[in-house]
């Protein structure tokens, strides 16, 4: 144990995670009528008058509520909550800051010892706005990562964490250090990143005091099971077979002492038999009852394969043996594949390996390092390009979204380009309207800021730019709020228009103009005709500028821009463009004046048609062979678009599926996606429920119909092996029946 019993240093048992366990233990078929374990919870819930806590056991364990009991606990708590209450308001009265802090604390430890989770949270959320003392804040941090592990509520233990991990690096004293340590170490524990979580618990073993959470002989086990499937042989002997701490309690857990001996010593036989005691003890812990089966597994594989070392670890750390995120990436390939091995899923899938990847690049974007934080972006960036992750995204949202806005407020250059990326493949991965509304909500107004800043780097902007109009087009935002966001676009874009003659930009500048004009774009796709008809007046004139560009994407850009205005347009008015005479005659003067503006129009059109001839006929040798392609096969259907109003017509397979695009409304739309997700379009398509709404794909549909038709691979040798000696053995009955020929 540590030097001496530090129990009366923990803090308070609320709320009470023992209880957490009485209730997992009443949820187990060979527990839940367990007569003492249910007598413990009842006393427990009775001596604090737990109202809350008791209606949720009655319904996760069907139990039967006892009324007067339960309306004599409501009756004490609103009694008790309005003494707080009354306090409270006495201390904003008469008294100072400090007891007022005080007296709001009270009331949120009230609320979280019987239960009333949302309630606790919300109080607790007030007290920390009015604590000053950075102690006092780590505390009540602290009480919040206890609720979330009391309510297994991964998103709030995350967020606290780091919030912790903040204020640590901020000027946390040494004993609220160590006891972060443990925090996270079993959170870790819990989401199975057992070599964090032996690392965790090796600093604090000789400081424990974290006794809120568990007792010390409980922390030891964890520190016992986490290090053996952890550490290497050397680093087992000195830390564990040798730690004196350790010995001390070892001497109370002879299950413990004898598991892990056995394996230290090569007793397999006694280690097997072991197991098998620390199997059922896992899976009766509501912590590590989710992973017990791959921890067993785990353990026997390296029993298994520790004698062909001579002196080798018994374990790989995770550096030597896991891939670098984009082979993870890379590696996990979809279900049919695992079918065709002809073998059973493993229960730790690669997905589950992706996402332990993740979690740790998650926690890199706050190192040190710069570029290890780009690098840490760009691998969450390739990860939710190629795979579809709903759930992980919506367990880490606020995480996630926190990392994003802090790569973009604090970082440089490429770290806000990646961190800008990142939040728009958020809004694509959560898949939800409303949360893309929320995230557009919310950080619309740095967005814009950073968008504007001229000190910042181009390429960051650009990106920006991408992020920004992407976020506003999946937020379904309203018409009036589309517009300011064009106009936020086109005062970027606009810039090219107003530069002087000779005057040489920047290539990164041109792509930040090509940038703000394709999210210009894809917004321009979401207004009604009436408003692009009325837009054409004025805008068509300024695209037409940009067709001199002397960069060939904004030039592009330039001329979808006005192949959808003349789409909208023509939608409100058919006869939008051509030089339609009219059948009546009129002299008088508003017929002069629609002849006049008639006249004027045909004439924009006639040199808009001419400058688009230009350029799908360029065949200038000072552009580039590959921009001169692409150019003159985008203007030349950007011409049919404007001279013969015929749209695109792309049939895109993904799958057993086609997507149609028969508009330039459409066409902008996907090119806009595949910039984002780039290779991984095609998964999207078929799995991303808000791209599939988007492009109007119904529900997507299930793959199980084609994987059961599927001949295992296995099989497949076996036959094609089969079908090979058959026909070796009649080639050679021919040969042996050949005659001489004279």
């Amino acid at each position: 144990m540590p030097v001496e019993n530090l129990e009366h240093e923990g803090l308070a048992k609320n709320p009470n995670l023992e209880l957490a366990q009485y209730k997992f233990y009443l949820t187990l078929d060979q527990h839940k009528n367990d007569a003492s374990v249910k007598q413990k919870l009842m006393d427990a819930i009775r001596a604090d008058d737990m109202a809350p806590f008791y209606e949720e056991v009655c319904k996760e364990l069907n139990w039967t509520v006892d009324a007067p009991l339960l309306s004599g606990m409501k009756e004490r708590n609103e009694a008790k909550l309005k003494a707080l209450d009354v306090a409270i308001e006495d201390a904003e009265q008469n008294l100072g800051e400090m007891e007022v802090r005080e007296s709001n604390l009270k009331k949120a430890e009230f609320l979280c010892l019987i239960g009333n989770k949302d309630a606790a949270l919300s109080a607790f959320r007030k007290t920390y706005d009015k604590t000053v003392s950075l102690g006092h804040r780590l505390d009540i941090i602290f009480h919040n990562i206890r609720i979330g592990l009391f309510y297994m509520d991964h998103d709030l233990v995350t967020r606290n964490i780091d919030r912790a991990k903040s204020l640590i690096e901020e000027g946390g004293d040494w004993d609220r250090r160590n006891r972060l340590k443990v925090y996270q170490g079993l959170y870790s524990m819990v989401i199975r990143d057992f070599k964090a979580a032996s690392g965790f618990f090796l600093d604090t073993v000789s400081t424990f005091t974290s006794y809120e959470l568990m007792e010390y002989s409980t922390f030891v086990r964890y520190t016992v099971y986490m290090g053996m499937i952890a550490l290497p042989r050397n680093q087992l002997r000195d830390k564990i077979v040798r730690g004196s701490e350790i010995l001390e309690v070892l001497h109370s857990l002879s299950d413990v002492k004898d598991y892990l001996f056995s394996m230290y010593n090569c007793l397999y036989a006694d280690f097997f038999v072991n197991l098998a005691k620390v199997e059922l003890a896992m899976s009766e812990d509501r912590y590590l009852a989710s992973h017990y089966r791959f921890y067993v597994r785990e353990m026997r594989i390296q029993v298994k394969s520790s004698g062909r070392g001579r002196g080798e670890p018994l374990i790989v750390s995770d550096e030597d043996s896991q891939p670098d995120t984009v082979s993870v990436v890379s590696s996990v390939s979809d279900n049919r594949s695992v079918l065709e091995e002809g073998g059973e899923t493993d229960e730790r899938t690669q997905v589950e390996i992706l996402e332990d990847k993740l979690k740790e690049f998650i926690d890199l974007t706050t190192q040190k390092s710069s570029q290890g934080r780009v690098n840490s972006f760009n691998a969450l960036c390739q990860a939710f390009s190629a795979k579809y992750m709903p759930d992980f995204v919506a367990g880490r949202r606020m995480t996630l979204l926190d990392c994003a806005e802090r790569g973009m407020k604090k970082g440089k250059g490429a770290e806000q380009e990646s961190a800008a990326k990142l939040m728009a493949l958020l809004c694509l991965q959560l898949g939800s309207v409303a949360d893309s509304e929320s995230i557009y909500r919310d950080h619309k107004t740095y967005l814009l800021s950073l968008m504007a800043d001229k000190s910042a780097s181009p390429a960051a902007r650009a990106q920006v730019c991408s992020t920004f109009g992407l976020c506003a087009f999946l937020a379904d935002c309203d018409l009036s709020e589309i517009v300011q966001v064009m106009i936020a676009l086109e005062s970027i874009f606009s810039t090219s228009l107003r530069a002087p003659e000779n005057t040489v930009t920047s290539p990164d500048v041109l792509r930040l103009h090509s940038a703000a004009l394709s999210a210009w774009s894809l917004l321009l796709t979401l207004l009604p005709p009436r408003h692009i008809y009325d837009l054409s007046q004025t805008h068509i004139r300024r695209l037409v500028q940009l067709l001199d560009s002397t960069d060939v994407d904004l030039r592009i850009g330039a001329g979808e821009a006005i192949a959808l205005i003349y789409e909208g347009a023509r939608v409100f008015d058919e006869d939008f463009g051509f030089d339609i005479s009219s059948e009546e005659e009129t002299d008088d003067h508003d017929g002069i004046q629609q002849m006049d503006s008639a006249s004027r129009h045909t004439s924009e059109m006639d040199e808009l048609c001419t400058k688009l001839k230009q350029l799908a006929t360029d065949s200038h040798k000072y552009r580039a062979k590959k921009d001169r392609k692409q150019q003159r096969s985008s203007f030349r259907d950007i011409l049919h678009a404007i001279e013969e109003n015929e749209a695109p017509d792309v049939r895109i397979k993904f799958g057993k599926e086609t997507l149609d695009i028969d508009s330039w409304g459409c066409k902008h739309q996907y090119d806009s996606f595949c910039q984002l997700l780039g290779s991984g379009m095609n998964l999207h398509l078929a799995q991303n429920d808000l791209l599939r709404e988007i492009f109007s794909l119904g529900n997507p549909l299930l793959d199980n119909a084609s994987n059961a038709v599927k001949i295992k691979k296995l099989e497949r040798h076996h036959m094609n092996m089969a079908a090979f000696k058959a026909r070796s053995l009649t080639r050679g009955k021919n040969r042996d029946k050949r005659t001489a020929v004279f």
